[in-house]
């Protein structure tokens, strides 16, 4: 590839200036609240175009670099005059705006302007630097998507559309490189295919990596379930959302005692705090497990005042099937195993110390300078659980909400009922100036959906030094229980806030308020579909309760072929790293095997020299030595004398001159066939000991040569030409 072009391909033009607009698109998520995404790709698409003619004319470097720092505000400079000519032609408010809003999508992104100037310049004139551009894209989105670490997905809905956007970015890189690659005799036949090979690898480390980030996000809280597209996630109900909408697709079905009053299913806890990540899960506690265990299985918790035993059980339709929910404190757990054919992921009944209703007449009592040596938190406990971001606006107003109470308890029923009478139930809680989303709703909004309550009332009361958490499940509807049955949805996912009681143990406060923003509307739920609950019903009390060991993490039914086959792709999906590889090697081994033994196969003389000469053909090429197209086997082999290639005493030119003598006379003996048959596979084995060890492995797991028809046709590559 030279160093120097003519000009890029089109394809290649085209696949370079996509990968741009991708970069811009990210980037604008960044900055989404100022920067119009069709402003700033039209600016992009502006700049590339003209970066490419001045990578034509024949200016000198340092004339080119000052042309690409000035090229953007030459746009900007055209981009006014055109206003202004528009405000003469129909003044008013809206042509006025025209300025700022083309300086909001202009200068926060412009670094990339000045980019695509050079960029572009540089790749008209120079396919090196092109093809470094194709690498150097990749490293750019890594930069922009830095703030994504530590699975804290926060510019995409879901881990998987961040994988897409990397996967786009990787096609039109490589897509760039296939267009730029040499043609003619210098470029190999198998190319395309090699590079779609690439690709294909490259697509299963991203799925591998994927897989593994699901599970991290799982343990570290950027997912609060396990993400997947198809099941539903927690993750997106406890951030700070500036909008988001209510799904009614029914996740699961709960059975507990209709006469407890507890309403609150709760599926994590987030414990660690800090002003810029928020909050997240924390080491894990001793006691329950977070994930349905295989095994039926109990475990010891403190002797908690104001509790009570409560089973339930859990039938889970649309959460992943390790998915361990259970009212307040789990005790004990049986997973089951379900019939063949069940509607459901998995099943498990559970026993839990549930909070009474007289709990709160102890919590008016309770001082925490007497709480029992055995309830009291650990020094590194109590620092976790109160951290809270030191922002002096919220111990301020947590100071003036308590300032009359005289117990823990009346301190948190104040901030409890100062959020659910002063803020409103929104949905579309508006994006904050500064960026600061709680603070936005404290103080000036004071509307947001649940998470916003549960995180308010945890950090006014953590300033407080009063041990908080923030807990993440679902509500569940006493109204709409059937049979002490409660059907769950995905809009009743919440969150509230946890207190430390001592020895009453942790204490579920919801301080969302129930009173709908002003000028705000709610689309009333559809609710469950009555024929959908009446069917999972009568699944569910003609089943069998088999407390069996569950298959995975939890019990899902072998006998549901959508499952089934789920379940198969996706422990292929996690074991890809090793099944994709050791197939690959057992399908090139069995194609070398069976050619090999067409091979000997082969009665005839003249084929099994075209034959040889083909193996040998392909030893060079492992070597990275190619016939051309449209180059004689002799002129070859006068090349290969050129370049001293494996030829030993006998020259390359000799071996060619003999070859196409014997396969060219039908008369030819068939000693002397047989005999330079031996000369070319002694030649073949000189050439593939000089070939390194890596290449000579490519060269084997090449299924291509192996598949290719036996030769024997004049118009066969090893033929006569």
């Amino acid at each position: 590839m030279s160093g120097s072009s003519r000009g890029l391909p089109v394809p290649a033009r085209v696949f370079r200036i996509l990968a741009l607009l991708l970069l811009v698109f990210q980037a604008r998520l960044l900055v989404a609240d100022l920067v119009s995404l069709p402003g700033a790709l039209g600016i992009c698409l502006l700049l590339s175009l003209a970066g490419f003619g001045l990578g034509r004319t024949r200016a000198r470097l340092w004339v080119r670099l000052a042309a690409a720092a000035v090229l953007p505000f030459a746009l900007r400079w055209t981009a006014f005059a055109l206003f202004g000519l528009a405000g003469a032609a129909a003044p008013g408010p809206g042509t006025d705006g025209l300025y700022p809003a083309f300086d909001e999508t202009f200068y926060p992104l412009l670094p990339l302007w000045f980019w695509a100037v050079a960029s572009a310049d540089g790749a008209e004139r120079s396919r090196n630097f092109a093809v470094f551009e194709a690498g150097l894209d990749l490293a750019l989105l890594a930069l922009l998507l830095a703030s994504q670490g530590g699975f804290r997905i926060t510019l995409y809905p879901h881990p998987s559309l961040l994988a897409a956007a990397a996967a786009v970015l990787l096609a039109l890189s490589l897509g760039t490189l296939a267009a730029l690659a040499p043609r003619g005799s210098g470029r190999s036949p198998g190319f395309p295919v090699r590079l779609a090979l690439l690709f294909a690898v490259l697509a299963l480390v991203l799925l591998a990596f994927l897989g593994k980030y699901a599970e991290g996000a799982a343990s570290r809280g950027g997912g609060l379930l396990k993400p997947t597209l198809f099941r539903f996630d927690l993750s997106r109900y406890l951030k700070l959302e500036t909008e988001i909408s209510l799904s009614d697709d029914l996740v699961m079905i709960v059975r507990k005692d209709a006469s407890d009053p507890n309403v609150l299913t709760r599926r994590f806890v987030l414990s660690e705090y800090d002003r810029r990540g928020g909050f997240r899960p924390g080491p894990p506690e001793p006691g329950a497990p977070e994930s349905l265990p295989r095994e039926p299985g109990s475990w010891d918790i403190p002797a908690w005042e104001g509790r009570r035993s409560l089973d339930q059980e859990y039938w889970i339709l649309n959460l992943e099937p390790g998915a361990l929910l259970a009212v307040d404190a789990p005790v004990s757990v049986a997973p089951w195993r379900l019939e063949p054919g069940s509607s459901f992921a998995s099943a498990y009944s559970l026993n839990s110390r549930a909070a009474t209703p007289d709990l709160p007449l102890l919590l008016e009592r309770f001082d925490p300078d007497r709480t029992p040596p055995a309830f009291a938190l650990s020094e590194a406990d109590r620092d976790r659980y109160t951290r809270w971001g030191e922002d002096p606006r919220i111990r301020d107003l947590a100071r003036e909400l308590t300032r009359d109470a005289k117990t823990r308890y009346e301190a948190v029923t104040s901030v409890l009922s100062h959020l659910r009478e002063n803020y409103y139930y929104s949905l579309k809680p508006g994006a904050a100036e500064d960026g600061n989303q709680l603070a936005h709703f404290l103080f000036r909004s004071r509307k947001g959906y649940c998470s916003y309550f549960a995180f308010s009332m945890t950090l006014l009361l953590r300033s407080l030094g009063i041990p908080s958490r923030v807990a993440a499940g679902f509500f569940l509807d006493p109204d709409s229980a059937v049979l002490e049955f409660h059907p769950v949805r995905a809009d009743m996912a919440h969150a509230w806030t946890e207190v430390w009681f001592g020895e009453y143990g942790w204490v579920a406060f919801d301080p969302t308020s129930r009173k709908p923003a002003p000028g705000e509307s709610f689309t009333e739920s559809r609710g469950t579909d009555p024929a959908l609950l009446e069917s999972l019903l009568r699944e569910i009390l003609r089943g069998s309760r088999d407390s069996s060991p569950s298959q995975g993490s939890g019990t899902v039914a072998e006998g549901n072929p959508g499952e089934s086959l789920r379940r198969a792709a996706a422990w292929i999906l996690r074991r890809a790293w090793i099944l994709i590889p050791g197939l690959w090697l057992a399908l090139a081994t069995l194609a070398q095997a069976v050619r090999a033994l067409r091979l000997r196969l082969i009665q005839d003389g003249r084929r099994r020299l075209l034959a040889a000469w083909e193996s040998l053909e392909d030893a060079l090429a492992a070597g990275g030595i190619r016939r051309g197209r449209g180059e004689s086997i002799f002129d070859f082999a006068v090349r290969l004398d050129g370049m001293r290639t494996g030829a030993g005493e006998e020259g390359w030119v000799a071996l060619a001159r003999d070859w196409e003598r014997i396969v060219h006379d039908p008369a030819a003996p068939d000693g002397a066939a047989r005999e330079l048959e031996a000369r070319i596979r002694r030649r073949r084995g000189r050439v593939i000991s000089g070939v390194p060890i890596p290449r000579r492995a490519a060269a084997f797991l090449d299924p291509r040569p192996a598949l290719r028809p036996l030769p024997g046709g004049s118009n066969r590559r090893g033929g006569p030409r």
